[in-house]
């Protein structure tokens, strides 16, 4: 028997093979998200769980995924289970938020405050066994300190010498945006902000977390930390409890320096780094759930 996890974001999806003993395969294929009426979205789900299917190469007997943006309608979810099941036929399929899922990869049954930040942030804690979400509102409304929203903060940075029609100094972090979206001038920043997914901006995030020396990159850092805190706050003031301890992961928190160093100044006591692996969590529940029967 195999069990398959799926670890499903906006940037990216991990998933993992597992017989029951160990891993026997693992990847990482193109982003994924539960908006399934738009046709877009519908596409590369359908694409990108065919490219696990075929790499997989084996009958698949349980999975448990992760979806961002997890249809929030009966219709929507039957849609996307009925997709999943089409994809690997005869499945047992569990599919969750991609929130639920690291929550329960990293806390299980007991209780704590996860904060994740990947292309977008969220926080959350159990209540009367009931899930509670603050924040991942999406990169529209929300999602401060994200992956995203350092991205774009990187290109408002690159944006200032735009404005003034300067070149930045050779080597920092408005040249290295400006290198990675082909230019300098307010068309290439368009052509490149307009033109590509949202994942393609919060890409620019690892040239931040490269110059965490620069001073335009620390305050980008550390305002996104203040930012991420905000988040835990916020859970805080609704279960009344500043004691719950608390586990950061997503891809952000793989980012060391000025963000990860003010979380544990701001939470000192409670808060865990995790970069456990998601997906890999993902098929130890699907292994799970299948043993339950």
């Amino acid at each position: 028997m195999y069990f398959l996890g799926i670890d499903a974001g906006a940037s990216a999806t991990q998933w993992v093979l597992h017989d029951g003993n160990e891993i026997v395969a693992r990847g990482t294929a193109g982003p994924i998200d539960g908006h399934i009426s738009r046709p877009e979205s519908r596409t590369r789900m359908q694409s990108t769980l065919m490219q696990i299917a075929s790499e997989c190469k084996s009958d698949v007997t349980a999975i448990t995924i992760g979806l961002t943006g997890i249809a929030e309608t009966d219709k929507e979810r039957a849609e996307t289970l009925q997709i999943i099941g089409g994809i690997f036929p005869g499945a047992t399929l569990e599919l969750l938020s991609d929130i639920h899922l690291a929550y329960r990869v990293h806390f299980g049954r007991k209780t704590g405050v996860l904060l994740y930040a990947g292309t977008g942030a969220v926080a959350c804690t159990k209540i009367n066994d009931e899930l509670v979400r603050v924040g991942g509102w999406g990169y529209l409304l929300g999602d401060e300190g994200a992956g995203y929203w350092i991205g774009r903060e990187a290109i408002r940075a690159l944006m200032i010498y735009v404005d003034r029609s300067e070149k930045p100094a050779p080597g920092s972090l408005e040249d290295d945006v400006a290198k990675t979206i082909e230019g300098s001038t307010w068309a290439d920043v368009k052509q490149f902000v307009y033109g590509n997914n949202r994942s393609e901006i919060a890409a620019l995030a690892q040239i931040v977390f490269g110059h965490q020396s620069q001073e335009s990159a620390i305050k980008i850092l550390e305002s996104a930390a203040k930012h991420l805190a905000e988040l835990v706050n916020r859970v805080d003031e609704i279960t009344g409890d500043i004691s719950l301890p608390v586990t950061f992961t997503g891809g952000t928190s793989r980012g060391e320096g000025p963000l990860n160093n003010y979380l544990m100044q701001h939470l000192a006591g409670r808060i865990t780094i995790s970069h456990r692996d998601i997906a890999e969590g993902a098929a130890l529940l699907a292994k799970e759930a299948s043993s339950q029967g």
